[in-house]
């Protein structure tokens, strides 16, 4: 392998670990997934109404 090589592999590398690190921060703050407000969406109001049905038991 040559000096490009290599420099490729780091950053696919740093560009997966920064992905990584950015989902883990935004679960830890509570943030969904998609990146959107999810008042809209008939999946997360779904899974929101189960959550608080858990909650009250």
């Amino acid at each position: 392998m040559n000096g490009a090589d290599i420099l490729v592999m780091i950053l696919v590398a740093a560009l997966v670990a920064a992905a990584v690190l950015l989902m883990i921060r935004n679960k830890r703050k509570g943030k969904r997934g998609c990146g959107c407000d999810c008042s809209k969406c008939g999946g997360c109001n779904f899974h929101n109404n189960d959550r608080k049905e858990q909650r009250k038991m």
